[in-house]
């Protein structure tokens, strides 16, 4: 069982503006959590300071490698088929799995094609499943995760149970005693999910209550990491700091699955606009806009 300290603090020293960002050491030598602060009622703040987080991703995969030679993290992102651009956030995310030994697939779904992830998952098998998801476009998917839940809980506990709110608490509970996912043997039987994007913003509580055994609000990369790494167990998580540790983008493997996904993802592939990202956060809170309300 896997038991992790976590410091809980009224006041916390983050950077200021002008103090450096990166991890003098490259990324951390031990696998801890960081300082964690509660927000009650709504999420607990992961309190990253710059030698928590991982800048040299390549040191770092060399780092697991000779630690821990038989970790490899297997990961299904899914995101919403929309967007007239690729999905630059399921890429980076995925740069993430690279560098830690592990893999990724992809699957951008809408409304009338979720179902296939029930064949995706059979077939390759992760070990985590991640959503991310935009405001307007998740009722599909919370249904399609109520479906998967229920089913898993019903195989695992070998009765049948119809009762979303049953089968999500018995779920969560286990993923709790393994802060992971749940095999039988070698077998996996059940890949926790893992939910983040821009409905996080304010609906974080929803998306918890409706099938997220890890919600991430705001950036995940550091959350991400620590998640894989069996630090953290079930609930809501915000990291307010946005450290630019963004690794190499996992572009490789994201065109590979969505050119065989469908006609419509393949579109991504041959199209000549590409994306990346020039900066995270922003100095300003406008109470329009969507970053600034991750700033409590």
């Amino acid at each position: 069982m896997n038991k992790h300290k976590v410091d809980i603090v009224s006041e916390v020293s983050m950077p200021k503006r002008g103090d450096s960002l990166d991890n003098p050491l490259g990324h951390p030598k031990e696998f801890k959590l960081p300082t964690m602060e509660v927000v009650p009622g709504k999420y607990t703040n992961t309190l990253y300071s710059p030698r928590d987080i991982t800048d040299d991703w390549k040191a770092y995969k060399d780092y697991l490698s000779e630690v821990k030679p038989a970790f490899h993290p297997h990961v299904l992102f899914v995101g919403h088929d929309s967007s007239e651009i690729e999905n630059i956030a399921l890429m980076s995310l995925g740069g993430i799995l690279h560098h830690m030994n592990g893999s990724a697939n992809y699957a951008l779904v809408g409304e009338g094609n979720i179902n296939i992830l029930s064949d995706i998952i059979s077939k390759k098998q992760p070990e985590w499943i991640g959503f991310n998801l935009y405001t307007g476009l998740t009722d599909y998917v919370f249904d399609w995760i109520k479906k998967y839940k229920i089913e898993r809980a019903s195989f695992i506990l070998k009765k049948t149970i119809s009762d979303f709110d049953t089968a999500d608490k018995a779920l969560k509970n286990m993923v709790r005693e393994t802060n992971g996912p749940i095999y039988d043997g070698n077998q996996i039987i059940y890949a926790p999910v893992i939910i983040g994007g821009h409905f996080n913003n304010y609906s974080f509580e929803e998306s918890f209550c409706k099938g997220g055994d890890y919600v991430v609000r705001g950036k995940g990369i550091n959350i991400l990491r620590d998640i894989l790494l069996g630090l953290y167990s079930p609930g809501i998580y915000h990291d307010p700091m946005p450290y630019a540790n963004i690794p190499r983008m996992d572009r490789e493997a994201f065109f590979k699955d969505m050119y065989e996904f469908s006609d419509k993802t393949k579109g991504y592939v041959v199209s000549r606009i590409k994306s990346v990202l020039t900066a995270l956060g922003c100095s300003y809170t406008c109470s329009y806009c969507y970053i600034s309300s991750l700033i409590d």
